[in-house]
């Protein structure tokens, strides 16, 4: 089993005003821990989740020096070179 993080998860997580922040920090640690198997995003996930994140008004959760690296790979478990 695999699950897929998608930007609506990435921005309710930092976001903490919200609605379903406190459901995916829940879910967060969940994946941490392994409980949905292995997890992934993608190429085009992490760039729609900045850009939404860097809209004005939600500068302050990804400052250019603390841009977050992404985890990227691919559904069929093989790495991304």
């Amino acid at each position: 089993m695999s699950v897929l993080l998608d930007t609506s998860f990435l921005f309710a997580f930092k976001n903490t005003r919200d609605a379903d922040h406190v459901r995916a920090v829940e879910l967060f640690r969940e994946v941490l821990r392994g409980q949905h198997g292995a997890s992934y995003t993608t190429d085009f996930v992490f760039a729609e989740a900045v850009t939404v994140c860097g809209q004005s008004g939600h500068r302050s959760y990804f400052p250019p020096s603390r841009v977050p690296r992404p985890v990227v790979g691919r559904m069929d478990g093989i790495p991304p070179p």
